[in-house]
């Protein structure tokens, strides 16, 4: 997956404001996982895929409904931008932990 940047986070955010709360979780693994795909068929076609982006977040989040940016104060959508970080340390968490056993 690409490198994630501050509009990657409001775009899978602005995803997770359409799928009710329960489904939440399993939306944004869904994102991550389209993301990495997309990075995946991007470096080796060299050029995006139409199913799975262009390896980014956002171009994953692209894929599906998208209500509007709201403002950061608005606790709906502050949850969900706080889930996509939490999902992005947990991504790096593991990938730390990858890097660090192969060094082993």
């Amino acid at each position: 997956m690409r490198r994630i940047i501050h509009s990657d986070i409001v775009a899978a955010a602005r995803v997770l404001l359409c799928v009710p709360t329960e489904q939440r979780d399993q939306m944004i693994t869904t994102l991550f996982e389209i993301a990495h795909l997309g990075d995946k068929l991007r470096r080796r076609l060299g050029r995006k895929n139409l199913l799975f982006g262009d390896g980014t977040l956002r171009g994953a989040a692209c894929l599906f409904e998208m209500k509007p940016q709201r403002n950061m104060s608005d606790i709906e959508f502050g949850q969900c931008f706080l889930m996509v970080l939490a999902k992005m340390q947990d991504k790096m968490r593991a990938h730390q932990a990858r890097k660090l056993h192969k060094n082993l």
